[in-house]
């Protein structure tokens, strides 16, 4: 059984509201100066702790539930006899735990780990990682993803003593947050359905593990904790690892790398003469073979062609060849282990991939496997994990690019005709006439059979690459592979993984396919497109700033459409504080850019440390200073954080057309 729940903390206000996952049953408590429903509240948390049910939550294990586990911690002495009998006091117990969690500088000083919590707990948050920095999500930004009817943001500044319509407004907006975390959560359903499978196999708070973290643990679990980790008499546990204050990459290179042309033989000198003592920055370096750039870095190899069209024929074709789990095959296929983890690993690492493939699609143990192999590489490079080791990690990244420009070489010097158009980390892309392919499948076959590496192949019908990033293909078969300015979600369910990710005006993405793909008039595509989701942009806004619509105060997760002043738009601008120095006072002159600090400091002591006497020496040609910085948003705007706010006669189609126009109009053939 499980329920969604939120919480909302104020000086003089605390509130709960929990749903029931699979029924209409909602249930909402106050406790406050005005309402104290908190006997009831402690008596449905009681039998939710009893009969194990869990309490669905967006960021709610590191916020949330703190807040509850403290209230049924202090409210209730060991005998189970309530201590704090006033509902003000239950909310001001809550707003201290809530302040001291914001403002703690230690995210883990208020966990509470799965062992300890008197509630089961499954936190929307962490299970998509979330508190990733890379892939950062609100609720709010997620409302918009998902297209809910109303965008809300908190309507009463945090810290207030709320009044009685401000409490009233407060649990109404609490019920709009939870009924957005319930349809979030049933988006996730598979997600959490796999992680309830895998309770079986492993132990640990796997519900709220991300699959990045349900890898590593995998295969940690699989190889024996006692071997990653170095055990204290107290059982507390520190990660072996091997670290590495450089690594000489003539160490590393695979016997097997071999190059004919001068320039690629220069590359594998100049990779070869090289230390790294620093793995976090780029290892740089770039070829060009036939006018094709080759760049190599941290990542991988990358190169492409820009602005160019590729259409199949009978006579021409376009081939795509990825190396099939390229890291982990490097990795297996050459003995590859962190140093301290040894044979155990090589061993195990290759029965992940064994089982693997003895297992169907559909088999929960498939994806685990899958997760095992492909999250160990990043956590080599992780100074956290038990698999660091960043000479396991350069040695897979930088012979993986190696062994790409490998058969790039031999393709573009063995195949007549073959025009390279990509190459991007773990495959390439190339044009080459239809009478060739023979010669192009030997070679494949060849570089396969010498690296111990599968190449899987898909012929697309047509190609349109702005950039390396930025493309759209289609396959043969149909289907149609976006990327970057391309790219677009064709359902809720393709959001999976990537919620993160912003895809405003979608209406520009859907037409330029239409176009591309199909030859739909640009115009038409977006005129005739009758979704008004499709047209709506949101903005986020930090806290530390505000957005104006005109002169007026917007919330921080906005959502809106790009129209024309004539037609009702704004314009819509971002307004921030000056930059935290001392120096940077409002009406203070600006410094100069590249200045010492001693010379401006010397100079400013001059003034007295007041910048508001200009100097030429310190302080910028045009005698600028500084105040609040404004950045345009959208130029007009109107604001539709209620969908039904939405007006088609408000839309600035020409905006949107010639948006569409720059995805479409850059190619030639």
């Amino acid at each position: 059984m499980q329920v969604y729940y939120d919480i909302e903390t104020y000086p003089n206000f605390f509130s709960s509201g929990i749903l029931h996952a699979h029924s209409d049953y909602y249930a909402e408590f106050e406790c406050s100066e005005y309402r104290d429903d908190s006997e009831a509240m402690f008596a449905l948390l009681g039998m939710l702790a009893r009969e194990r049910v869990e309490m669905v939550g967006f960021n709610s294990v590191g916020f949330d539930y703190p807040v509850i586990h403290h209230l049924i911690r202090c409210c209730f002495d060991d005998r189970g006899e309530r201590q704090v009998r006033f509902g003000v006091a239950v909310a001001q117990a809550a707003y201290a735990k809530a302040e001291m969690i914001i403002k703690g500088g230690d995210r883990f000083a208020n966990t509470i780990w799965e062992a300890d919590r008197i509630i089961p707990q499954i936190d929307l948050f962490k299970l998509n990682h979330f508190d990733n920095m890379a892939k950062a999500t609100s609720l709010k930004v997620l409302q918009f993803t998902m297209r809910a009817d109303s965008v809300e943001d908190l309507p009463i500044e945090p810290g207030t003593f709320l009044t009685r319509e401000q409490a009233d407004e407060t649990r109404r907006y609490m019920r709009h947050d939870i009924d957005e975390t319930k349809r979030f959560g049933d988006l996730c359903a598979p997600e959490i359905e796999f992680r309830r499978t895998m309770l079986r196999e492993m132990s640990g708070d796997v519900l709220n593990w991300s699959d990045v973290k349900i890898g590593a643990e995998y295969l940690i679990q699989r190889l024996g904790k006692k071997l990653c980790y170095e055990y204290d008499k107290n059982n507390d546990r520190q990660p072996r690892q091997t670290k590495r204050p450089s690594i000489k990459v003539a160490d590393i290179l695979f016997p097997y790398l071999r190059f004919n042309r001068p320039e690629c033989v220069a590359l594998l000198e100049r990779f070869r003469a090289r230390t790294i003592t620093n793995t976090k920055a780029s290892v740089s370096d770039s070829v060009t073979l036939n006018g094709f750039q080759f760049d190599f870095g941290s990542g991988g190899v990358h190169g492409s062609v820009s602005k160019r069209a590729f259409k199949a024929s009978p006579g021409v074709l376009i081939v795509d060849a990825d190396v099939t789990s390229l890291y982990p095959s490097i990795a297996i296929e050459n003995g590859l282990a962190p140093e301290h983890l040894g044979e155990p690993y090589v061993r195990e690492y290759r029965a992940l991939r064994e089982e693997r493939r003895k297992t169907s699609k559909g088999d929960p143990r498939n994806a685990a496997l899958k997760l095992a192999l492909n999250g160990t590489y990043g956590n080599t490079n992780n100074e956290w994990s038990p698999f660091y080791d960043p000479q396991y990690t350069m040695a897979t990244t930088i012979n993986g690019q190696l062994l790409l420009l490998m058969l790039a070489e031999r393709l573009l010097d063995g195949v007549p005709g073959l025009e390279l158009i990509q190459i991007n980390t773990d495959g390439l892309t190339a044009t080459l006439p239809a009478a060739a392919l023979p010669a192009y499948q030997a070679l494949c076959s060849a570089w396969e059979a010498e690296t111990r590496l599968a190449l899987e192949y898909v012929n697309y019908s047509a190609m349109y690459v702005r950039d390396v990033n930025n493309y759209l293909s289609v396959s043969t078969a149909g289907k149609i592979k976006a990327k970057g300015a391309y790219a677009y979600p064709h359902n809720l369910a393709e959001y999976a993984g990537w919620w993160h990710r912003d895809y405003s005006a979608m209406c520009v993405q859907k037409a330029a396919e239409a176009h591309l793909v199909r030859g739909v008039p640009v115009e038409i595509a977006i005129r005739d497109n009758t979704d008004p989701f499709d047209f709506m942009c949101r903005f986020k806004t930090p806290r530390s700033s505000k957005l104006l619509h005109g002169d007026r105060e917007v919330q921080r997760v906005c959502r809106y459409y790009v129209s024309r002043p004539e037609l009702g738009g704004l314009p819509l601008v971002k307004q921030s504080p000056p930059p935290e120095h001392w120096y940077s006072q409002p009406g203070w002159f600006k410094r100069k850019s590249k200045l010492d600090d001693k010379f401006f400091n010397d100079v400013m002591r001059e003034h007295n440390l007041v910048g508001t006497t200009w100097d030429e020496r310190i302080h910028t040609g045009n005698k600028s200073t500084y105040g609040d910085r404004e950045i345009s948003v959208c130029e007009s705007a109107r604001i539709c954080n209620r969908a039904s706010d939405f007006d088609w006669r408000g839309v600035d189609y020409e905006w949107y057309i010639a948006e569409t126009l720059k995805l479409v109009d850059c190619f030639t053939p």
